[in-house]
């Protein structure tokens, strides 16, 4: 297997993988109740999704797919998962101004509006079938209302997703696609924040990260997912979380903190 820069031709491949990681995620089976009964507005929804994140600032995407150094009884030059990573900071800092310079030219830019004019369009209309509109709203609000979670930290890198197919969950996909994060956050000596689904907290807390907040709203507070897990090598931000702190009630659910921010 070999990590690459994610194209507009593997967006069919991309979703496909996408659709079989989190199509029954708790975020997603209670946003998008409906996305059974309208496959086509679900399906739309990802498409658009996705081609906004080649166009993004900041962006980086990749895919992992099989090759010829794999098992002879795997399939070759298949996509097997993804991952978005985006730059996080002032653009005063260094960094963040080199890693946001990406899809910034005239070109990118008019996509990037055409396919923003594209998603009002959908919203104002109401043409996405499978979402909630009443649970939208309320989810915007309860985010909006929780303020910062990500404490004192300005810059960092994000995982804005990361998507591996089930059948190929546990062959070390995941561990190849955080590889490129990794390396960037050591270089540049700048935290990795991200929000876990229950199956990833276990792969992230192996490659160092804690969790620090949970990313729970009223209306979510019967999910498991949502930690806020940081990888902050060398404790420039956290420390590891003592005596209470290693507990914190989320509208009255106990959830589990490993570090605690200075």
């Amino acid at each position: 297997m070999h990590i690459r820069t994610f194209t507009r031709a593997d967006i069919p491949a991309v979703h496909e993988v996408g659709d079989s990681a989190f199509y029954d995620s708790e975020l997603n089976g209670w946003l998008h109740p409906d996305r059974r009964t309208f496959p086509e507005s679900w399906r739309a929804r990802s498409i658009l999704k996705l081609q906004l994140s080649l166009v993004k600032p900041g962006f980086h995407n990749f895919v992992c797919v099989t090759d010829d150094e794999d098992p002879s009884d795997w399939p070759r030059d298949q996509i097997v998962g993804f991952a978005t990573w985006e730059r996080v900071g002032p653009a005063s800092d260094p960094g963040t101004s080199k890693w946001r310079q990406n899809n910034t030219g005239i070109a990118q830019t008019v996509e990037r509006t055409l396919l923003n004019w594209q998603a009002q369009y959908v919203n104002f209309f109401r043409l996405d079938k499978s979402v909630s509109r009443e649970r939208l709203a309320i989810f915007e609000k309860e985010n909006a209302a929780a303020g910062n979670p990500v404490g004192p930290v300005e810059a960092f890198w994000n995982v804005v997703v990361l998507g591996v197919h089930p059948d190929w969950q546990g062959r070390g996909v995941g561990k190849k696609l955080m590889q490129w994060g990794l390396d960037r956050s050591d270089e540049d000596k700048v935290p990795i924040i991200l929000i876990a689904t229950t199956a990833g907290e276990g792969l992230y807390k192996r490659l160092g990260f804690g969790i620090s907040n949970w990313a729970t709203t009223e209306s979510l507070a019967w999910s498991k997912g949502g930690a806020v897990m940081i990888r902050d090598i060398g404790g420039q931000y956290t420390r590891q979380a003592e005596g209470d702190e290693t507990s914190k009630s989320f509208f009255g659910s106990n959830k589990k903190i490993d570090v605690v921010f200075k």
